[in-house]
């Protein structure tokens, strides 16, 4: 049988089958929704290149991933492999039941005494000296920053002020595209872990981050290092903490194409992929700060420098 037909074969058959895995491909040119090699492809539709979805049933072995590399419309193909968190548990049901009060934050001011641990103490003076800086600014409203995570609450009393808005999809007619940026209804940011406009969060991590980053200084809860902020909400995580690669890029494409200054991107992977690569690359080109999680593990990262 041939290799083109085999693909074909491959494609078709895969939505029948639980073990199917999922690859990214990135083009040199434009793709339709069938390759005759490749089988049924789903566009990305991102900004910065073609790249592209396709389901293969068991997987690829390796001289099969070499035969599709060898096609030279192909730059690359790779699993769309899978990110995580692991902060909060992962029951869809829990989320985090209260704040920490400002003074147990201690990296915002550390007195010594406010340590999250009861076997030790903190030192004073190790904090972030916040208060000294919020005497110069405390941030503006034109500043917005995107949270590539599990969701955010934007209905939290301590974090509504400062949440993002579509005013174009918000006064727009409801199931229109108001802002013609192909997504309906995206008022806060946009779930592209469930491809629906709603990016409320299931897990409680996003919320987390976004309440580090800005939650506003109204005597409730605590204070995020940001009192004035906008909060863009980009879902490509489940319940689980867990989302792929390719909804990850999407999140950033979003945050790119929307006016988003910096992005806060708390999880990750011990598999390499070109395509997160290839935005976080994009990212850069586009003058966007990316912020990436370290050490959540425990772990030093210059112990894995290669």
């Amino acid at each position: 049988m041939k290799f083109s037909l085999l693909f074909s074969l491959l494609a078709l058959c895969f939505p029948i089958h639980s073990h199917a895995i999922e690859y990214i491909i990135k083009s040199n040119k434009k793709l339709g929704q069938f390759d005759k090699n490749l089988g049924e492809l789903r566009s990305l539709e991102l900004s910065f290149g073609n790249y592209y979805l396709v389901k293969m049933k068991d997987g690829l072995d390796q001289k099969q991933l070499r035969e599709v590399k060898k096609l030279d419309y192909v730059e690359f193909i790779e699993p769309n492999v899978t990110l995580e968190t692991q902060v909060l548990p992962s029951n869809e049901d829990i989320l985090p039941q209260k704040d920490w009060y400002v003074d147990q934050q201690w990296g915002i001011l550390n007195d010594g005494r406010n340590s999250s641990s009861m076997r030790e103490r903190g030192k004073a003076g190790e904090d972030i000296n916040a208060f000294s800086a919020w005497e110069i600014t405390k941030g503006k409203k034109e500043v917005v920053i995107a949270i590539i995570d599990t969701g955010v609450d934007y209905l939290h009393p301590d974090l509504k002020e400062n949440a993002w808005v579509n005013t174009a999809e918000k006064e727009g007619a409801p199931g229109e595209d108001d802002d013609g940026n192909g997504l309906v209804d995206d008022i806060h940011g946009y779930n592209f872990y469930s491809n629906t406009p709603d990016p409320m969060d299931k897990k409680g991590h996003g919320t987390h981050c976004a309440g580090i980053i800005g939650a506003a200084h109204n005597e409730l809860g605590i204070k995020g290092v940001m009192d004035n902020v906008r909060l863009m909400s980009l879902r490509f995580m489940g319940a689980d903490g867990r989302g792929t690669v390719a909804a990850a890029v999407k999140s950033m494409n979003y945050a790119i194409e929307n006016g988003a200054h910096i992005l806060s991107n708390s999880w990750a992977t011990s598999t390499y992929s070109q395509t997160l690569f290839d935005g976080v690359e994009a990212t850069q080109k586009a003058g966007v700060i990316f912020v990436a999680a370290a050490g959540n593990e425990q772990n030093d990262n210059d112990a894995y420098q290669t």
